[in-house]
């Protein structure tokens, strides 16, 4: 079994393995030794302790060195001892049934069992001893569950001989190493590492050549012309590849930045994106010693004060003299004193709109574990201000063959590449209006009018980002909370129709993450899928948000049939759009409705797994809550919560959501397993085949594949066999095929040749198969049928739903079935425990 990662690297334990734990219906009910859990709780320790405790027993045994006999009585203390006395600890021990099966495992088998089967606490010389002792008075009461205890140990004996104890003691022990290794593992919310490029990274007024009509005698566009060029065209991506740093990668490795990453990536956004096109080759400006030039109205490029750097670079990479001007200096700002030296204007790029620069070179934001890749702009326009070249830098240690890191890696370099074409705070203050006019004042010198000398860049006018103070509910009491908004006008208007509210000022960028995700990022709590958000978090979307952004930058015209839908809370209105979470879920806590697309359920309370699996609110996959505690309290504006179930008043202000950038909102996240010592892995993802857990793992039958989605049970999957239930109460949910015919949804099951009809929504399917000797039941509840076939289209139109109505008979599901018992094994086992007690009885009369 595979063990999930940590939902954040802030949360206090690890996503337990989610494994079945196995409940004891009654008081001479045996444990089940193939459940690896049975190891990692208390019973499952005391049946581990006796296992040692019986071999040490033997009179045979360490009969040549007594001093590991009391060694072994120690470890079999420590083994079954100590995961009650740290239960008891930290205060979560159930006194109903585990200080039941403590008494009953420790107290009565340990010492009257371990009495019978040779006084093993009998050790050293000269006859010393020192015995565990039963009152006569209680043998009566002990002998039925000592029988009990003889026979589920035998059956285990059974088990060792087939090498199955074995097994599953690995599997236990490396379920708890997974847990261990774990808790040094970050999220699978991958941050952004975008950086704004500093004033020095920066080219700015670098010349274009357009045609000539509508162009000054220099070639340069003149303003007032845009508006007349109606022409838009697919923005055209040149890619140079930095072959210093690539070439040393292995063949796999460049094949897949060559020929599918990139290429894949900038595929994207030429669909995406429309441009008005240049009319010939793009040069770049080479960069100043000082980066301080002259710029004359007269001159068609600016001249470096003190000459030009011997290497121009943009990010990473060293620029080629074919893709640069000339160097042009001036020794004094007057046209007489300045020259042109070094190697001539090069021939520059062709039919390019834009000129990335690609390397893979280990550098120092490299080191950080979280950083795949990043990118930036470094050369922009001089008419409108365009970015014309960027680089983007992919760390050698995230490239990966695996399909699962190729879609990441994919994901998050369309993510960078964006940020060089446009979306970047460093870039607001330069967007133009439909005409071609600044949206930012400008000064005498043609620049943005306020330098913002904090953060390195320019700031926006309040036409562009806006930023507005909200009263805020938090649990706590009402605060100012300062919100910053996108408010150009398609951004405004695609923002409103999305959630349904009017009242919207714009769309709100990120407020937390520091330089380079705060302001360059939608915020987390009203966008979390979209992907220009500050972290991928699970199924990242580029909506018509970020579209609408691109195209109110005035340098492109968005074409809106590539854009992907957004589900995050569309049409949840101004209480969603414009409130904090707290008060969203508040309200609807107090209206009895669904927390959506929020939730609740504690994922761990700092010592043990509380985790329990939900669908998405597209039922496209699995999801835990990942409302966990944190070390320290959260600032006031972001404690969402005046009552959680189990947690004292004074412990609220500590749990919020894993994810900070969605102001600690808790949600249902997406997650992965991941197997220690191996490159397996598997993400919640109903529609990927490849995420079946495999056919001995599949305890609650599940099916992943294109025609799967994930659908709530009403009560966890039990197993059951001669009186003994094994719980899978991690799973609320699971992924089931579904087709829809004649209708009706339909479900299926693994394992199954039989389809289950939906009749109406709510209707429980009750199912109940024989899966290895064991009787597996599990009630999967229907989700509604327009829900799941509202898009299916079959011969002759779209697929209609029938009305919801009761099912003929009245249930659905498999027919009854009896608890299978009574098995060949079983009747063994018993003969074997004749054997072993009157073998027992035997050696204590002769020793």
């Amino acid at each position: 079994m595979m063990a999930a990662t940590c939902a954040s690297s802030l949360d206090l334990t690890c996503r337990i393995a989610l494994i079945p734990r196995e409940v004891v219906v009654s008081a001479s009910a045996a444990r089940n030794i193939d459940d690896p859990s049975m190891f990692l709780d208390e019973c499952g320790m005391f049946h581990v302790a006796f296992v040692i405790a019986f071999v040490a027993g033997q009179p045979h045994c360490f009969t040549k060195c007594h001093v590991l006999r009391p060694l072994v009585i120690i470890i079999t203390i420590v083994l079954a001892g100590c995961p009650i006395f740290v239960r008891y600890s930290l205060g979560t021990i159930n006194p109903a049934s585990e200080w039941h099966c403590l008494y009953l495992q420790g107290h009565s088998f340990l010492a009257y069992v371990l009495q019978l089967c040779g006084d093993i606490f009998s050790y050293g010389s000269s006859g010393s001893t020192a015995a565990v002792t039963v009152p006569r008075t209680s043998l009566s009461i002990l002998i039925q569950p000592v029988i009990a205890f003889c026979l589920a140990f035998m059956r285990d004996l059974l088990s060792v001989l087939r090498n199955v104890v074995c097994q599953d003691i690995t599997r236990g022990i490396l379920t708890l190493l997974i847990c261990i290794f774990a808790l040094s593992r970050h999220s699978n919310a991958l941050p952004c590492s975008y950086k704004v490029p500093s004033h020095d990274e920066l080219t700015l007024n670098v010349p274009l050549s357009f045609s000539s009509e509508g162009t000054s005698k220099h070639g340069r566009r003149l303003v007032r012309e845009v508006q007349r060029e109606k022409t838009y065209q697919p923005l055209r991506i040149s890619l140079y590849f930095d072959q210093a740093s690539i070439n040393p990668l292995p063949v796999e490795k460049q094949i897949f930045i060559n020929s599918s990453l990139l290429p894949n990536a900038i595929g994207f956004w030429e669909q995406a994106l429309m441009i008005r096109r240049t009319h010939a080759p793009i040069r770049l400006s080479r960069k100043c010693r000082s980066n301080h030039y002259y710029l004359e109205a007269s001159e068609p490029h600016p001249s470096c004060v003190d000459r030009c750097k011997e290497v121009t670079t943009c990010g990473e990479v060293a620029v080629p003299d074919e893709h640069l001007f000339q160097c042009r200096y001036c020794a004094l700002p007057i046209p007489i004193a300045c020259t042109s030296t070094g190697p001539a204007d090069g021939s520059g790029v062709t039919d390019a709109d834009f000129l990335l620069y690609v390397s893979a070179v280990n550098s120092n934001r490299c080191k950080n574990e979280d950083t795949i890749a990043y990118a930036a702009h470094c050369q922009q326009e001089a008419d409108l201000d365009r970015p014309i070249a960027g680089h983007v830098n992919i760390c050698p240690s995230a490239l990966s063959t695996h399909l699962h890191d190729q879609e990441i890696l994919l994901s998050t370099v369309k993510h960078e590449i964006l940020h060089a074409l446009g979306f970047s705070a460093g870039l607001y203050a330069f967007f133009r209006d439909s005409k071609g006019n600044p949206r930012t004042r400008r000064n005498r010198y043609n620049r943005p009018l306020s330098f913002n000398r904090e953060r390195g860049y320019y700031d926006a006018d309040n036409s562009t980002v806006k930023t507005v103070l909200r009263n805020w509910w938090t649990a706590e009491g009402v605060v100012q909370h300062p919100v910053h908004l996108m408010v150009t006008e398609h951004v405004r208007e695609e923002a409103r129709k999305h959630f349904g509210c009017d009242l919207l000022e714009g769309a709100e960028l990120e407020n937390q993450g520091g330089d380079g995700t705060a302001l360059t990022h939608w915020e987390k709590r009203l966008f979390e899928n979209e992907a220009m958000t500050g972290t991928h978090t699970q199924n990242p979307v580029y909506s018509r948000l970020t579209l609408a952004l691109m195209e109110d930058s005035g340098w492109y015209k968005a074409n809106y049939e590539i854009a992907e839908e957004l589900h995050w809370g569309r049409d949840l209105g101004c209480n969603f759009s414009m409130k904090s979470c707290g008060e969203w879920m508040n309200e609807r806590q107090s209206a009895g409705l669904s927390l959506a697309p929020f939730c609740d359920d504690i994922k761990h309370d700092g010592q043990k797994s509380l985790a329990t699996t939900r669908c998405t609110d597209q039922r496209d996959s699995l999801a835990l809550c990942n409302l966990v505690p944190y070390k320290k309290a959260l600032p006031k504006e972001y404690r969402n919560f005046p009552y959680l179930g189990g947690v004292r008043k004074e412990g609220l202000k500590h749990y919020g959501g894993s994810v900070e950038l969605a102001d600690f909102c808790p949600y249902n996240q997406e997650f992965e397993w991941r197997a220690v010592n191996s490159t397996d892995r598997r993400d919640s993802r109903c529609e990927l085949e490849g995420n079946f857990p495999g056919e001995h793992a599949n305890s609650i039958m599940e099916i992943y594949g294109n025609s799967s989605k994930c659908f709530d049970l009403a009560t966890t999957w039990t197993e059951r066999k001669c009186g003994r239930v094994k719980t899978y109460s991690q799973y609320m949910a699971g992924c089931y095929g579904y087709v829809c015919l004649d209708g009706r949804l339909q479900l299926e099951v693994f394992n199954s040749t039989e389809l289950y009809t939906c009749y109406h929504t709510g209707q429980k399917v009750r199912i109940k198969q024989i899966v290895n000797g064991w009787l597996r039941e599990g009630i999967i509840v229907c989700p509604s049928c327009a829900e799941l076939c509202h898009n299916r289209r079959i011969t002759g139109g779209a697929f209609e739903c029938l009305a919801d109505t009761d099912p003929p008979e009245g249930y659905v599901g498999d027919d009854y079935i009896e608890e299978p018992c009574g098995s060949i094994p079983h009747l063994l086992s018993f003969t074997l425990l004749s054997f072993a007690i009157l073998f027992q009885l035997l050696i204590k009369i002769t020793w």
